[in-house]
C-alpha cells in the first residue's frame, strides 16, 4: 500500500492487512451480505492507508437515509501472526464462507424503531413532553422533541407507554397531565401516537382602544369546587398574548393589568378557542416600544458604527415620550446572546424634540461575527403602564480575501530548504490587513503546520521536511475571529535534482 491512498475493494467477502517483518495481520469477512431499509446503490470495501496505520470501511453511495433507518451488518474479525504470511487467514476465511450455520452464542436480538408522537385533544403536537416505555423489567424515558416526537429501539415484546406534560409558566409547574397505553406489542418497526385530554385556549388582551397591554396577568380558575381554586396562571407575550392547554371544561378566566380593574369572564372550553378580551377602566395610560422599522436586524461584521434606534410610544395618541422628562421615567436596553448577558440594563436619554424623539444605543465593536444577540427595550413612568420590547441582531461572518503568493513558476528541488510559504490576508470590506488570523498549511499525507505572520497580514514559513520529488496539493486554511474560514489551495512540483 502507497501512504495516503485509498483502495477500492469491491464487494469483497474478506480481504487482509498484513505485514511479515513485525507480523501485525487483521483480516475481515462477511458472515452475511449486509441488510438494510434504505435506498441506495452498490456498496463497497474502501482501505485507507492513513500516516503510520490502515484502515476499512464500508461505504454505501448515494444514499437515502431518514430518521429510523437501519442497516445490519454481520462480520467476523481474524488476528494472527503475520509472520506466518497470509495463508493462516486464507484457509480460515474460505472455510467460514463454506460453514452451514454460524453460532454466535445465545439468541441474537433484532431491536424495532419505535417513534412515538404526542399530541393533545385538538391534535396539536406536545413538545418536552416525557415518555416511559416500560415492561416487568426496565424502562426507559425520552423528552419529545418540537413536533412531538421521540424514538426508542425496542427488543420484540409487550410494552406499557406512558406520557407526562407540565402546563408551567416561568419555571413553575402548575398543573401536570398524563395518557397511557398499556399491552403494546412490537414485533416490527412501529409508530404510536398517545393523546393527551388537553386543549388550546389562547387570549389577547387590549385596552378600550384595542391597543395591546403588555404584563397583563391571565388566569384560569376551576368554578367547582368552592372557593374556586387556580388552574394556571401566566403574563402575556410581547405582543399581549398567552397560551394555556387545559382539560375540555367549563373555567373562570381573569384577567388585570397595573392600573386597571379585573376583568372575569366564564368560558366552556372544549377544543381550540381564540378570545380577545378587554382590561377595563386602565387609569394609567398603554405603551409601546418601537424598533424602527424592524423586528431583527441582520449585517456582517463590521469595524464601523453599529447603531440602533427604539423609540417609546403612547398608544392612545401615537406621541413620543421622553423618559427623562417624565416622573420616575426611565428607557433603558439589554443585549444578550442566548441567556448570557453581554450588558445588562442601562439608561439611555433620548434624543430629538418635538414630536420625533428617540434612543439610540452604540454597539459599535461590542458585536463577533457569527453570533445572534437578543437587544432588549424597557420603559416606564408614573402615570403609564410599562413596555417591554426585543429585537434580533445577527452578525454574519465577514470574508476576507486570501492570496497565496511565491508559487507561479517557480521549480522546487528534492531536499530542498528553499520552499518558501506566503499568505497574505485582507478584508476587503473594511479595508485592512488581517493580523490576528491563524493560517495553516497541508499536503496529506506528509506534513502540516502553522505560518507565522510576520507583519501586515503576511504570514510565512518552511516546510520542516524535505519532500520527496513528486506532484503535491498544499491547502491553506486561514481562521480568524469574526471572519468565515477559508481554503485554498496550490499544486507543489517537486523535481529531481539536476546531476551535476
Amino acid at each position: 500500500m502507497t501512504l495516503g491512498a485509498t483502495y477500492d475493494l469491491g464487494q469483497a467477502q474478506w480481504f487482509c492487512f498484513w505485514e511479515n517483518v513485525y507480523g501485525a495481520a487483521i483480516g475481515t469477512f462477511d458472515l452475511q451480505p449486509p441488510e438494510k431499509n434504505f435506498e441506495s446503490d452498490a456498496w463497497k470495501y474502501i482501505a485507507h492507508y492513513v500516516s503510520i496505520y490502515q484502515y476499512w470501511d464500508r461505504q454505501f453511495w448515494n444514499p437515502t437515509i431518514e430518521d429510523g433507518d437501519y442497516c445490519y451488518e454481520r462480520f467476523a474479525c481474524y488476528v494472527w501472526d503475520g509472520k506466518e504470511g497470509v495463508s493462516p487467514f486464507r484457509e480460515f476465511a474460505e472455510g467460514m464462507r463454506n460453514a452451514p450455520d454460524i453460532s454466535v452464542g445465545q439468541v441474537e436480538y433484532l431491536f424495532f424503531t419505535v417513534n412515538v408522537h404526542v399530541k393533545d385533544g385538538d391534535g396539536k403536537p406536545l413538545a418536552e413532553a416525557e415518555v416511559t416505555v416500560s415492561n416487568s423489567t426496565w424502562s426507559d424515558t425520552a423528552i419529545t422533541d418540537e413536533n412531538g416526537n421521540c424514538t426508542f429501539y425496542l427488543r420484540s415484546g409487550a410494552y406499557d407507554f406512558a406520557a407526562e406534560y407540565n402546563e408551567t409558566f416561568e419555571g413553575t409547574v402548575y398543573q401536570t397531565y398524563t395518557a397511557s397505553l398499556t399491552g403494546q406489542d412490537i414485533t416490527d418497526h412501529t409508530n404510536i401516537t398517545i393523546t393527551i385530554n388537553v386543549v388550546n385556549f389562547i387570549c389577547h388582551v387590549v385596552d378600550a382602544g384595542g391597543n395591546n397591554v403588555q404584563n397583563a396577568n391571565v388566569s384560569i380558575w376551576n368554578i367547582t369546587p368552592t372557593p374556586k381554586e387556580l388552574l394556571i396562571s401566566k403574563i402575556v407575550n410581547l405582543t399581549a398574548w398567552a397560551e394555556f392547554k387545559v382539560p375540555p371544561g367549563t373555567y373562570n378566566v381573569t384577567v388585570h393589568a397595573e392600573g386597571s380593574l379585573q376583568n372575569e369572564t366564564q368560558y366552556t372550553i372544549n377544543s381550540y378557542m381564540e378570545e380577545e378580551i378587554e382590561c377595563s377602566n386602565l387609569h394609567e395610560k398603554v405603551t409601546k416600544i418601537v424598533v424602527d422599522n424592524t423586528t431583527s436586524i441582520s449585517f456582517t461584521w463590521t469595524t464601523g458604527t453599529v447603531t440602533i434606534v427604539a423609540r417609546w410610544i403612547n398608544t392612545s395618541d401615537d406621541t413620543q415620550l421622553n423618559a427623562s422628562a417624565l416622573q420616575d421615567g426611565y428607557f433603558q436596553y439589554r443585549l444578550k446572546e442566548g441567556s448570557t448577558v453581554i450588558h445588562d440594563w442601562t439608561n439611555i436619554s433620548a434624543s430629538g424634540s418635538g414630536g420625533n424623539i428617540y434612543y439610540v444605543v452604540n454597539l459599535t465593536g461590542v458585536l463577533f461575527g457569527g453570533k445572534v444577540y437578543t437587544l432588549e427595550f424597557r420603559a416606564d413612568a408614573s402615570g403609564y403602564l410599562s413596555a417591554f420590547n426585543q429585537c434580533s441582531v445577527s452578525v454574519a461572518l465577514a470574508t476576507p480575501d486570501i492570496q497565496v503568493v511565491g508559487f507561479a513558476g517557480k521549480t522546487f528541488y528534492w531536499n530542498a530548504s528553499n520552499i518558501d510559504l506566503w499568505v497574505y490576508v485582507y478584508d476587503p470590506e473594511n479595508g485592512f490587513s488581517v493580523t490576528e488570523a491563524t493560517v495553516t498549511y497541508n499536503i496529506p499525507g506528509y506534513l502540516s503546520g502553522t505560518l507565522t505572520h510576520t507583519g501586515g497580514g503576511n504570514y510565512t514559513g518552511r516546510p520542516p521536511d524535505a519532500l520527496p520529488p513528486g506532484t503535491y496539493e498544499i491547502a491553506f486554511e486561514v481562521s480568524c475571529t469574526n471572519y468565515s474560514s477559508q481554503t485554498e489551495s496550490r499544486i507543489l512540483w517537486i523535481q529531481n535534482r539536476p546531476q551535476t
